[in-house]
């Protein structure tokens, strides 16, 4: 074997000019570099493939010791399917679910409390996402009630929970009669609400709240304007809502269409026909809450 085939590979071959040998070792450390790079991207594939298994392990037994805890110290009732589950929000997973319900309940309780006195309607319950947290009070077992446009979630809502619940449409009236309710909740139903029909929506609700009821309401305000990449609203539609306080964006999908009011177009709706006690804007998540009163 001649020396240059034993030789190292940082020594000079008897036959290589200096050039040679510079090329060569540069040759030998692009190599050397490409070799550890590729091991290195190795191994942070594995560390993520890794991660990821453990991550999925982790989210299972959180979920599995949710349920256990809800079912040992609530009423609890399943997760509904996944399909159900999309027609309240952008994501099907349990821990999504579980928290939007987790927040609007808490909101629910901090406005008409613990122990409600009177039956109370949540206008777009859609499979329960709310309800599932007040079913552990006795008080809100017997004095919530439902109603969702989303047949499917009725339905499976019949199947599970001990609280009547009913089948409502696009339009008003609902299936109530005058003056039935204490109060009232609805989290993102007038988002998806056209704006002209507003004003419709909250002659329906005075009419079945009982004088001096409350309602507890949220739309998606002017806010968006900061944010429009955040929410996909087009150019036009982020020009109307400034020219005239109200527009609306149709996207595909289970009532994911977009209404968007400011508050003084809010204002102008109620003009007349509940007392406005309160507003936020993005005062619950990213949308303004407010809360009306029926007076008389």
């Amino acid at each position: 074997m001649s020396s240059t085939m034993t030789m190292s590979a940082t020594e000079i071959g008897p036959d290589e000019t200096m050039e040679q040998f510079v090329a060569r070792l540069q040759r030998t450390v692009r190599d050397q570099a490409a070799r550890l790079e590729g091991r290195a991207q190795r191994i942070k594939d594995l560390t993520i493939e890794l991660g990821r298994k453990d991550t999925e392990v982790e989210v299972r037994q959180l979920t599995n010791t949710l349920e256990k805890v809800l079912a040992r110290h609530c009423f609890a009732i399943p997760l509904p399917p996944e399909e159900l589950r999309l027609h309240v929000g952008t994501k099907a997973t349990a821990s999504n679910f579980w928290a939007q319900g987790l927040s609007s309940s808490t909101r629910v309780m901090e406005i008409f409390g613990e122990q409600p006195q009177g039956p109370i309607l949540d206008w777009g319950c859609g499979c329960g996402r709310t309800l599932r947290w007040l079913l552990g009070n006795e008080a809100w077992r017997q004095n919530y009630r439902g109603c969702d446009v989303d047949t499917q979630a009725i339905e499976w809502l019949r199947e599970h929970v001990p609280c009547p619940v009913s089948v409502c449409h696009d339009n008003p009236p609902l299936p109530y009669p005058d003056a039935t309710f204490d109060g009232l909740f609805a989290f993102s139903v007038l988002t998806h609400i056209p704006p002209e029909n507003h004003r419709a929506w909250y002659e329906e609700i005075r009419r079945v709240l009982r004088p001096g009821g409350l309602a507890l309401l949220t739309v998606q305000g002017s806010n968006v304007l900061g944010e429009p990449n955040r929410y996909r609203v087009p150019t036009d539609v982020l020009d109307e809502l400034v020219r005239t306080g109200q527009a609306y964006v149709r996207h595909e999908g289970h009532y994911k269409d977009a209404a968007l009011v400011n508050e003084q177009f809010t204002r102008q709706q109620l003009d007349g026909l509940l007392q406005l006690e309160e507003y936020a804007v993005a005062g619950y998540q990213n949308m303004d809450q407010f809360l009306v009163r029926r007076t008389s």
